[in-house]
């Protein structure tokens, strides 16, 4: 039997799978956006659970094998391309589109995919909670705009909101070959717990088009702040299936940062770099010790926070190899309210398409990478397929309106007129930052800077 290729991308992640019964797209469906001009598709007859029952322990589990994953592959991209390079890259993008593999892998390389991942809830608990996870996230925004809006129609503030400013925009969608037959448990999977059909798609005589059309799709789905995902000649005739799923992150302040002077940024080199800043005093939960600074920013509807920590000059790379899970909650947890003047440089850069094959071998996942021990064949039983890549990129801007990232809060900002001597924390060396949504403690986006000159 001829071994056919998977393929993965992330932040944007995409995924090879086949297809069982073929008709017309649902656009009622969670999480899935017909792309122009597309063809027929593939999906189960079944919809989309829109309230699955999840228990408390089951979304503490996913939460914490998600943040635990994030930590790994934090450590692994800043071995491999980010040390001496600004770096960043959505976690949720990873887990979401490789959990969509996980659906159709078996044997050996579902067991190493579920250790890499950090997957422990068995299958009948796991999609049910990122589901879940999936659609609590995407409520964010709505629910932000509209408390914005209850706030401005009430007179709690000057400006009416702008709905454009809110966006946490979750998507999945799944390209199969057009020849190929799906399993039905597994089209099953996707279309209750992610909302997705399949594509059906022409890989085998128009590989190249088809690379374009789902470069296209990430672009629309992201609104054009990820761009050419897929590298020329990473879709081929031997790719069967692309899964994608795309995070698009937009929102602003609670309340608007103003430009500042210039901040002199210290490079790794040691040298100096006027960089352009926005600063803005408010009370936020705030940690300080032995020159390290770290501060919790909620973004308006209080729900996502911006995470910044800045270790002394010189220290970011110590400070990296110590940071765990853990060491992250007992720095939260060690946080107190405090009055505080931020002022950090402005922000708006992307990523390269970054390659997570070596990175997912290393964590303990590499049969589904080798066409002979790779076994996804819940995901179709015409032909024997493996995972040929996962390939990630982000982009991220922060300026004075708020915050946007593609790849996709118990602090309330105070008014600070009553609150004196705020403590100053100018970001003027390297720093860690996460954007990380409160309510359910799952880091979205994180990453470091380094140099944050445009």
């Amino acid at each position: 039997m001829l071994r056919r290729t998977l393929f993965a991308l992330s932040l944007l992640t995409l995924f090879s799978s086949q297809a069982c019964s073929q008709g017309d797209e649902d656009s009622s469906s969670q999480g899935t956006v017909t792309p122009d001009h597309a063809p027929k598709t593939a999906r189960s007859e079944l919809q989309r659970d829109p309230a699955p029952q999840v228990s408390d322990e089951a979304k503490s589990a996913l939460v914490q094998g998600h943040n635990a994953f994030a930590f790994d592959m934090y450590d692994l991209i800043r071995q491999e391309e980010g040390a001496n390079e600004n770096m960043f890259f959505s976690p949720t993008s990873m887990t979401l589109a490789l959990s969509m593999v996980y659906a159709g892998a078996r044997g050996t390389s579902a067991t190493e995919m579920a250790t890499a991942l950090h997957f422990t809830l068995p299958a009948e608990q796991l999609f049910p909670a990122f589901n879940w996870l999936d659609q609590a996230l995407g409520q964010r925004a709505d629910k932000a705009y509209q408390d914005a809006q209850s706030d401005w129609e009430n007179g709690k503030r000057g400006d009416p909101p702008s709905a454009d400013s809110f966006r946490l925009h979750i998507v999945n969608s799944i390209w199969g070959e057009q020849t190929m037959t799906f399993e039905s448990p597994f089209l099953d999977t996707l279309a209750v717990h992610y909302g997705a059909g399949v594509y059906l798609s022409d890989f085998i005589h128009k590989p190249n088009d088809e690379r374009l059309r789902i470069n296209d799709w990430v672009a629309s789905e992201t609104r054009d702040l990820i761009k050419d995902l897929l590298p020329e000649a990473t879709i081929t005739d031997e790719t069967r299936t692309v899964l994608v799923n795309a995070i698009h992150l937009k929102f602003p302040w609670q309340e608007k940062f103003s430009p500042s002077e210039d901040v002199n940024f210290s490079l790794l080199d040691g040298s100096l770099a006027a960089v352009p800043a926005i600063e803005h005093s408010d009370t936020w939960p705030y940690y300080e010790k032995d020159g390290l600074q770290a501060v919790r920013v909620a973004l308006e509807g209080s729900e996502i926070e911006l995470v910044v920590m800045a270790p002394p000059k010189g220290q970011l790379g110590s400070f990296e190899t110590g940071l765990t899970q853990e060491s992250l909650a007992t720095l939260f947890e060690g946080m107190e309210s405090q009055a505080v003047t931020l002022q950090i440089p402005i922000l708006r850069f992307t990523t390269p398409s970054i390659s997570l094959r070596s990175k997912l071998e290393t964590l303990g996942m590499p049969s589904p990478f080798d066409p002979s021990r790779a076994d996804f064949s819940a995901i179709t039983k015409d032909e024997s397929l493996y995972l040929s890549d996962v390939i990630h990129k982000a982009m991220i801007g922060i300026d004075k309106n708020g915050i946007e990232a593609a790849a996709a809060t118990a602090a309330i900002a105070n008014e600070l007129s009553s609150v004196a001597d705020p403590v100053p924390f100018t970001v003027d060396r390297p720093f860690f930052l996460a954007l990380v949504d409160a309510p359910t403690k799952t880091i979205l986006f994180t990453g470091h800077i380094v140099d944050p000159r445009p």
